[in-house]
């Protein structure tokens, strides 16, 4: 290829080549999502997942190297590519990467799959799926690297009667590719249906019970896509694989054509550079959307860090059992027609009543809410353990009051402004079947 450019290539676009080089990884839709995803990762890099997010840059970028070669290539004879070399290197080799690249990012929707849910058994139709996906993109992959444009070199259309042979054998040539080719994209579109029809059948469940608590948590005026779209990353891997789904039965259908025209005429005569440029560009909304989805998993990790940091209430006993306070202000609340007002702690003691003992062993229990949670969901379930408390424990834990000078006071906020049970936020933090941020 050196010699290619040394001898045949003008000079003065040695430079041009060298920019192309550059731009190729710069100028790349990707490489701004890349970046922007190794920032916020900065102590990550090394996760899978992101591992992923770089390999589909860089490699997509590689194979637009090699394209932009083309433009030095010496052509030799008048139709496209015009000539064996400018094939080879400028669209053989680049597919390698090309499809190398749509491979990495075939996965990522499984290493999602894999993070979200945890059962192994549940997703084994999804490793096959994606499987063979992978070896139909290689099977495409092989077309292009065999694919020889100009099979009798010997023959120059410096003749009229040359220039039609040339013309029938090249067109030929080309409608067998064609045919082989598109033929291959209509499996791939197929196998990419079931593919990403069983992730949206195993993520259905997940997806639902997320979009029910989205809904409780709904601001005022608020748009509900933008909503789901931001905080569930289940939305967002089904929003971008039904964007394959719906584009399915138009590139099918042109497939067909494509295929049809080449087995009745024996040639191709079709501009197939719009359909191209339509399966590229569904391709790349679901590539696009998985950098987006990482990005907002990021927001949504350290947003949940800062909720789960917050202060909580600090009880420590005295000597006669009662609750010392720190210098926060509390909000008391009356759950038994106990009237509620605020109370400004400032190092006082209160005595506790006869059944203290009871109070305090209950919000010690309900404080360890973190620890039974993760000891109960070791057996690799899908389902969210759930801690309940009768009327009476909630009554017990919701206050409590002491008769001090005759003024009821109550020392302890309600429990549920430290674990709203009505939610089931608390859980996304915790429960491992949610977010497995690992990937």
């Amino acid at each position: 290829m050196i010699n290619i450019i040394n001898s045949k290539a003008d000079p003065s676009k040695v430079d041009g080549l060298v920019k192309d080089f550059v731009g190729s990884l710069i100028c790349n839709q990707y490489f701004v999502w890349t970046c922007f995803v190794l920032f916020l990762n900065y102590k990550r890099w090394k996760r899978p997942v992101i591992i992923i997010l770089v390999l589909h840059w860089l490699f997509r970028s590689i194979g637009d190297i090699f394209l932009n070669y083309q433009d030095f290539m010496e052509k030799k004879y008048p139709n496209w590519p015009w000539n064996n070399d400018t094939w080879f290197y400028c669209f053989g080799i680049a597919s390698i990467f090309w499809y190398l690249s749509e491979i990495f990012g075939d996965w990522y929707p499984l290493l999602r799959t894999t993070a979200i849910i945890r059962n192994p058994k549940k997703i084994r139709i999804v490793y096959i799926i994606c499987g063979i996906y992978n070896m139909v993109k290689l099977v495409q992959m092989y077309f292009y690297i065999t694919y020889v444009p100009y099979t009798n070199p010997d023959i120059y259309p410096d003749t009229e009667e040359g220039k039609n042979l040339f013309n029938k054998l090249y067109n030929k040539d080309l409608g067998r590719f064609k045919s082989l080719t598109w033929g291959n994209v209509v499996i791939q579109l197929i196998v990419s249906f079931f593919y990403d029809l069983s992730i949206i059948i195993i993520l259905r469940k997940n997806l639902f019970n997320k979009l029910n608590e989205r809904k409780n948590n709904l601001k005022e005026n608020e748009n509900k896509f933008l909503s789901r779209f931001k905080f569930i990353s289940e939305y967002r891997i089904v929003v971008s694989l039904i964007a394959t789904v719906v584009s399915f039965p138009l590139i099918a259908t042109f497939s067909f054509i494509m295929v049809h025209q080449f087995r009745t005429k024996d040639e191709f005569d079709i501009d197939d550079s719009r359909a191209d440029a339509f399966r590229q560009c569904v391709l790349s909304i679901n590539y696009n959307l998985m950098y987006v989805d990482q990005i907002l998993l990021r927001f949504f990790v350290d947003e949940s860090t800062k909720l789960k940091s917050k202060p909580k209430l600090s009880i420590g006993t005295s000597g006669n059992s009662g609750y010392t306070s720190s210098s926060y202000a509390y909000n008391s609340y009356s759950l038994n027609n106990i009237s509620s007002h605020t109370y400004n702690n400032s190092h006082s003691i209160y005595k506790s009543s006869n059944d203290t003992s009871n109070k305090e062993n209950l919000y010690k229990e309900f404080s360890n809410a973190d620890k039974i949670l993760i000891k109960s969901n070791t057996n690799n379930s899908d389902e969210i353990p759930i801690i309940s408390y009768s009327n009476k424990d909630m009554s017990y834990l919701s206050s409590v009051t002491e008769s001090h000078n005759k003024a009821s006071i109550s020392n302890i906020s309600p429990i549920d402004k430290y674990y709203p049970l009505s939610s089931s936020n608390y859980f996304n933090m915790n429960n491992k079947n949610y977010y497995n941020h690992n990937y």
